[in-house]
């Protein structure tokens, strides 16, 4: 929202409202147009650029990694409970979903602009249909983060993660190898459990 206006936008409540282009900027939990209200008005005392208005969706989030640019591959899907930093991977998805997550996150991917590696972020609205709610380009590079946890269930690690990204970006900047050893690039289709707390 742009433009200041007491009515809440056509959503559905609860939902959550903060400033736009910062992630970590303050949330506000509104269950009411009173609410809502109140809230405007917290944040049109300190802001002028607007605000951002999401419907809170409290279910399980599904994470897909992708990496590549001009070829998209998909890593195996994490999922994690709301408010909890502990991945579990891979998901105990049926074969539409998987499918359906994964063609969201490809979908993003491209719409947005991404380059090299991102991190697709998928949660249910109250019908059962999946929701993009984020997508990660700078903070999910972390050893024991998402991506990583992605990478270790496809039986790899985190020498194969930077190598294959280093890859994808020399080959964007179209960096020639030459003499140089190749990273390696190798992403197994098969997958074992991983768990793990960030």
């Amino acid at each position: 929202i742009t433009q200041w206006r007491l009515g809440p936008p056509d959503l559905p409540f609860p939902m959550l409202i903060r400033l736009p282009g910062d992630i970590d900027s303050k949330r506000v939990f509104v269950r009411t147009s009173d609410e809502y209200s109140g809230a405007i008005s917290q944040f049109n005392s300190v802001n002028s650029r607007g605000i951002l208005c999401e419907t809170w969706l409290p279910g399980t989030v599904f994470s897909v990694g992708v990496l590549g640019n001009d070829r998209l591959r998909c890593l195996p899907i994490a999922s994690r409970a709301p408010g909890s930093r502990h991945f579990d991977c891979p998901v105990a998805l049926d074969e539409q979903q998987v499918v359906q997550y994964k063609s969201l996150a490809l979908r993003a991917f491209r719409v947005i602009g991404c380059r090299d590696f991102a991190c697709v972020d998928i949660a249910l609205d109250h019908r059962g249909e999946p929701c993009l709610i984020g997508i990660h380009t700078n903070t999910i590079l972390e050893k024991h983060g998402a991506i990583a946890v992605m990478m270790r269930a496809s039986g790899l690690g985190w020498q194969q993660l930077v190598g294959t990204i280093v890859e994808c970006a020399g080959s964007r900047c179209g960096v020639g190898w030459g003499e140089v050893t190749r990273p390696i690039t190798t992403v197994s289709t098969h997958t074992r459990s991983v768990g793990i707390s960030i």
